[in-house]
Formats: structure tokens, sequence, C-alpha cells
């Protein structure tokens, strides 16, 4: 009896639906509100990265984008812990293992961006005291998990990668350029103030 034609048990069936609906099945009901779902709180959490660096508009609703980081936190969450969890089941009819498709997905450009824009939370929960607001950059990470539910991004990020296109290659670069340097810009001038203040007065620290 090969692989395919293994009858699979409950808990394999709920693996293999919700990688079903992760992956955009659409013969699952479920696909299509998680990539609406998922995509719009990606674009929600761009908008509200950059309005978060405004400081007037932080110091008036800093607690909302707080609150609201962290719902987003718990969804991408929820969601990476369930692709690793389902994605046991992409090769399974293939007769490969578990951890075969875990590390597709873990190892993949999508899984990677999925780890990197959440870690910094929770590296500020494990290490309290430490100023980690450099590492919060990652979060823009998130602008690209639109790709994942979009074909057209899809088909322009293999465009951008073949070189095939300059133009949208350049306009990429400068998309992102312009909204990750200021956030990276006024995290660094943070942390410099903080790392040298003990050794420069206070006129100095203003030069940074």
């Amino acid at each position: 009896m090969t692989a395919s034609t293994v009858p699979q048990t409950t808990y394999q069936r709920i693996q293999s639906r919700v990688f079903r609906i992760l992956e955009g099945d659409v013969t699952e009901p479920a696909s299509r509100f998680c990539e609406i779902f998922i995509a719009l709180l990606v674009v929600l959490n761009v908008v509200a990265i950059i309005l978060e660096s405004v400081p007037d508009i932080h110091a008036e609703w800093g607690q909302f984008f707080h609150y609201f980081d962290l719902f987003s936190v718990g969804v991408f969450t929820i969601e990476y812990v369930l692709r690793v969890w389902s994605y046991s089941q992409k090769f399974a009819a293939e007769g490969g293992t578990a951890w075969q498709g875990r590390k597709s997905y873990i190892f993949s450009f999508y899984g990677l961006v999925d780890f990197f824009s959440t870690v910094p939370f929770y590296l500020q929960l494990l290490f309290p005291g430490t100023d980690l607001r450099v590492l919060r950059m990652f979060r823009l990470l998130r602008i690209f998990k639109l790709s994942r539910y979009n074909s057209a991004l899809d088909d322009m990020f293999e465009a951008i990668k073949a070189e095939k296109t300059p133009s949208l290659r350049r306009c990429l670069c400068c998309s992102s350029a312009a909204c990750c340097f200021p956030h990276l810009f006024t995290s660094l001038k943070a942390m410099l103030s903080q790392m040298f203040s003990p050794l420069f007065p206070q006129p100095c620290i203003g030069l940074f």
C-alpha cells in the first residue's frame, strides 16, 4: 500500500485541511476569508508603523498602536505555528516525512519573513531591560507577506529576481528605502544617544 492510499487519521485530516486553507486552496471556503483577513491586517500594520513614527501621532495614539501590535503579533504567531504544524502534510502523499514539509516552509522566503517580522516582540519580553528598538524595524518585513496572497506581486518579485525589469527593481528599492530608512534612523539615533550619554554632555548628544 502506497503512501497516497494509506487512510488518514482524524489528526492528519485536520492538518491537511489547515494546510489547504493557509495555502489558498480554492476548494476550501475558509481559504479566501483567511487570505483577505491576513492581507488586510498586513496593510494596516504597515500604515500603523509609519504613523507611529510621527511623534505627535504616537503621543496621542501610542496606546492604541501598542494594543494593535499585540493583536497583530498574536494573529501572525498563530499563523506561523499553524503553518509549521500543517506543513507536515505537504509531501505526505508522496511518502515524504513531516520534517521535509516543515523544513520547506521554515527556511523558505515566506517562512523567514513570518519569523523575523514577529520575533522582535518576543525578544522584548525575554529581555525587558534591553533597548531593542532597532529590531522593531523588522516589523516592516510584514509587507512582504502580501506577495503570498497576490499573484501579481508574485510575478513582480520573480521579474525583479530575474533582473528582467530594472525599473520595477528600482521602484521597489526606492519604496522600501522610503519606508525603512526613517524608522531605522530614528531607532539608531535613540540607541546612540543612550550609549554615549555617559561620555558626552547633552548638547553633544543632539548632534546625532
